[in-house]
């Protein structure tokens, strides 16, 4: 059993090569040899917090939500029902998803806005500025149902 661990030890210490390789001129450096990484940083403009991306309303024009890059704010008819949810849309406005399916929930997920696939018809052509989706919200236990689009 000794002979067949020293074996095995020498054989393990031979198969690792542990000598620096040297340039030998007019030989091509091996890429495998040779690798690294680099991480380069781009900064990003500044994005202004106080322009509103998107708009949310009902038919009857009882809430309206407004999507800023930092966070969506619900407002309804009665003012203390007003609801600021923190969120981060930049990657969407950087990547152009704004209106793409989705759900953002409150931390406790008492409260939610999701937008969704279905597309909005006849409703208040006036206000949307593009093809406005459908939209749910739930909050303090009430469902609203309106539709989303680009702000002007």
């Amino acid at each position: 059993m000794k002979n067949i661990l020293t074996i095995l030890t020498l054989v393990g210490l031979y198969g690792c090569d542990h000598t620096p390789k040297k340039d030998v001129p007019g030989v091509p450096y091996k890429t495998e040899d040779y690798i690294q990484t680099q991480t380069i940083t781009v900064a990003e403009p500044p994005v202004d917090t106080t322009t509103v991306l998107m708009t949310a309303q009902d038919d009857k024009k009882t809430w309206l939500c407004e999507f800023y890059v930092n966070r969506l704010v619900l407002v309804t008819r009665n003012n203390p029902d007003t609801l600021v949810v923190p969120n981060d849309y930049s990657y969407a406005l950087k990547f152009n998803i704004l209106l793409h399916p989705g759900k953002i929930e409150t931390a406790d997920k008492s409260s939610y806005v999701e937008i969704l696939e279905e597309t909005c018809s006849g409703r208040h052509e006036e206000f949307y500025t593009n093809t406005p989706k459908k939209i749910n919200i739930s909050h303090h236990k009430k469902k609203l149902q309106g539709c989303v689009s680009l702000a002007r």
